[in-house]
């Protein structure tokens, strides 16, 4: 621990003499929960806290991509940051949190708070590049799996999607301004998926694909954007729910340019697959449900010490999910696999004094209707108008289900942390 005489708060104020140190602090604090993937709802409330109780007037706007903060007092009035979206970090948020509480019960001062969260932010990932790869092809795989796919669909789909980590990378490196992903990406899994296809007559290449690529379907960033709708955040909404349909319509485009280029490859009628699985159908798909929650721990970089809840919150969810559409239908058992996750993720919350974000981001994410919004959109590119409405329609009512369930929760159980 930082001790409250190691940075005074004259230095603060020699390396920034126009801010005072509870107005950089806030700044900083601001942008690193924008970093760490935190909605608008839950960061306008602590960060509107926080000024309170730094005796500072001060107004927050967050959109997916900006940062802006209007100070009643002082020299700078406003600060305007542009910020480039990131995925999760739920480590690192836990971290950030426990500064926080320390500050609020005066066990360290805002000069050693602001040291202290800038030492979280410089921390480098939990995992390595390598695995994250690893984690992402095994996600692709369980995800094929619970899709309905077979082992060889699996297979060809973890592979295409460690690959794909691979090609965002590079795409990084060459060319960082032109966001090419989602359609070079789209492309490039069809491209693949046909070619497999070409060669193996039973392979079902519509769900290998989907697999394949759902580390790039925007499912979850669309029902963060309803739930920041139905929280009144009309503005980071409409941007994240903009932002969402441009990259399924990216996606979808690459996967049409290889349709179009590839035709004379691809089977005019769909092809009766029968997915081979080396035990049963029942077994392999518990199988994937018990790995596809740890391999989101480690892409949200949560701590190991976290799987453990992430894993049992995510099986919650899932098996009320489940019992519930085998009863009723696919949007009362988003809603009350939601539900499952708010309560459990706001239980936690409350005994163990952690952020619920910490399960209830992960957990949500396999409940997310993102593969449906993918088969509306290669609807319409087929001129299957009515399917592409339809599914449409059923993605909206899951998502806004999925977003009911978590309000429901934090009703019935409200949570101990804004987080």
């Amino acid at each position: 621990m930082l001790e409250k005489s190691q940075i005074p708060p004259e230095e603060l104020k020699k390396n920034n003499p126009d801010i005072a140190p509870e107005k950089a602090f806030l700044m900083d604090a601001a942008l690193m929960l924008h970093q760490y993937g935190t909605p608008a709802y839950r960061l306008e409330r602590l960060m509107g806290r926080l000024a309170v109780g730094l005796n500072e007037k001060a107004e927050f706007l967050y959109t997916p991509t900006s940062l802006l903060i209007a100070f009643e007092n002082g020299l700078h009035r406003n600060w305007l940051k542009r910020i480039e979206p990131t995925n999760p970090q739920l480590g690192k948020l836990i971290d950030f949190d426990n500064v926080l509480a320390r500050l609020d019960a005066g066990e360290i001062d805002l000069v050693a708070a602001h040291q202290q969260i800038k030492t979280v932010d410089a921390a480098p990932n939990r995992y390595p590049f390598w695995a994250t790869v690893l984690t992402c092809c095994v996600a692709s795989a369980c995800v094929t799996i619970l899709l309905g796919g077979g082992v060889i669909e699996a297979i060809f789909a973890g592979a295409v999607g460690a690959l794909l980590v691979g090609w965002e990378r590079l795409l990084g490196f060459l060319l960082p301004h032109e966001h090419l992903l989602e359609i070079t990406a789209g492309f490039l899994a069809a491209a693949a998926a046909i070619g497999v296809g070409f060669f193996i007559p039973n392979f079902d290449q519509s769900v290998a694909l989907l697999g394949a690529i759902i580390i790039i379907v925007p499912g979850y960033s669309f029902t963060v954007a309803i739930a920041e709708l139905a929280n009144r955040h009309l503005s980071c909404g409409v941007a994240r729910l903009a932002g969402s349909l441009v990259t399924f319509l990216g996606l979808v485009l690459g996967v049409t340019l290889a349709w179009r280029l590839l035709a004379f490859c691809r089977p005019v009628a769909p092809v009766e697959t029968n997915p081979w699985l080396p035990m049963g159908a029942t077994e392999t798909y518990l199988l994937a449900l018990i790995i596809a929650p740890i391999t989101l721990a480690i892409l949200f970089q949560a701590r190991i010490k976290d799987w453990f809840v992430i894993v049992l919150v995510t099986w919650t969810g899932a098996a009320a999910a489940l019992a519930v559409t085998q009863q009723q239908d696919a949007q009362s058992g988003a809603f009350a696999g939601a539900l499952a996750v708010g309560l459990a993720s706001n239980l936690y919350a409350r005994f163990f004094d952690r952020p619920a974000s910490i399960t209830q981001m992960p957990a949500t994410l396999l409940l997310v209707p993102g593969s449906l919004g993918y088969k509306s959109l290669t609807a319409f590119a087929e001129n299957n108008q009515a399917e592409g409405i339809e599914i449409g329609f059923n993605m909206s009512f899951i998502a806004i289900a999925i977003v009911g369930g978590l309000l429901t929760a934090n009703l019935i159980v409200p949570p101990k942390r804004i987080l």
